[in-house]
């Protein structure tokens, strides 16, 4: 077991009070607070109460972390619903837990068949766990969240959804799904509490990129080829790097417009340091990029460089700097 601070005992208190009201809650919670310990309290009051949990998450990262913090703190081990490895659907042998992607639970019903969360019977989950909950606002992940949560089927079942950022960029509603807040705990109440490190920001300017150059912008925000476009011109490559180079002398995580600005800039960082940089992406082999994710841990990589991998819920307590390699509009 692991002792919860006062906010995480107070957000899994708050989301068990709106259950007695409402059948969804909404657990609002900066990131670096530590959302995934209270999602295992949520597991260990539904296993006293006689519930299984399904929790929903939105990578294969969070998976293994979210079945590792299990693990760790209630000492069970929570089976996985993921690409070939698939949890039992047999009540007499099912797991108390099951971790799963949201691309998987989906999958099969996007031609008209029946998807894969339909193997398990509506009410084989007592609890629905959402994390990163803000991407939840999508027709095939309603879908699933509402076949589980079918009030004839399953009316025990109760769900929340965890996210630090509830404004989408598209303004789409959490409401759809969450019909009550249930606590809310942003970066301002961890810091002044003492649990985040305050931020301290740092620009970096790059004189070869001029942003009023961009005309257009899709919505409230550029497009990733727009900024890609400035931001990969071989000039601004060679500014940023320096920037890096001369401010971040700790583990720095760089998030990038695309695969092809993160690949550039990573050669750069590695002309002027030689093996001072890696890049992961969508196309790095799990195996690879969990070795590369783990050289970064101990310090031997200085640099990791991705785009749009390690974005949610990727913990890492080694890394000193977090660079913004993006100019963009959106308040998300």
């Amino acid at each position: 077991m692991i002792a919860l601070r006062p906010y995480q005992l107070k957000g899994a208190d708050s989301t068990e009070r709106v259950w007695a009201e409402h059948r969804s809650a909404l657990r609002v919670g900066a990131t670096g607070t530590g959302k995934t310990v209270e999602m295992v309290e949520m597991v260990r009051r539904a296993r006293q109460q006689g519930h299984r949990t399904l929790i929903i998450v939105d990578s294969t990262e969070l998976v293994i972390q979210t079945r590792d913090k299990i693990r760790s703190i209630l000492g069970i081990d929570a089976e996985i619903e993921q690409a070939d490895l698939r949890a039992s659907v047999n009540p007499l042998f099912a797991s108390d837990v099951v971790v799963a992607t949201i691309q998987s639970l989906r999958s099969g019903g996007e031609n008209g068949g029946p998807m894969r969360c339909e193997r398990f019977a509506p009410d084989h989950f007592g609890r629905i766990i959402v994390d990163e909950c803000h991407l939840s606002i999508t027709a095939t992940t309603i879908a699933v969240v509402e076949y589980f949560m079918n009030p004839d089927a399953n009316p025990a079942g109760r769900l929340v959804g965890y996210t630090a950022t509830p404004k989408r960029g598209d303004d789409a509603s959490l409401a759809q799904l969450y019909e009550a807040v249930a606590f809310r705990y942003d970066i301002i109440d961890a810091i002044r509490d003492g649990y985040l490190v305050p931020v301290h920001g740092k620009v970096i300017r790059v004189q070869d990129v001029e942003i009023s150059r961009v005309q257009h912008h899709d919505g409230d925000d550029f497009t990733n080829d727009q900024v890609s476009e400035l931001m990969s011109s071989q000039g601004a490559i060679v500014e940023q790097a320096a920037g890096l180079l001369r401010v971040c002398d700790g583990t720095t995580i760089v998030f990038c417009p695309d695969v092809r600005h993160a690949e550039l800039l990573t050669a750069r960082l590695n002309d002027h340091t030689p093996g001072c940089a890696d890049v992961v992406s969508g196309k790095t082999p799990k195996d690879e990029r969990r070795a590369m994710i783990d050289r970064f841990r101990r310090g031997e990589i200085r640099f990791l460089c991705n785009c749009m991998v390690l974005t949610k819920g990727f913990d890492c307590d080694e890394i000193r700097y977090v660079a913004i390699c993006r100019f963009t509009k959106s308040w998300a």
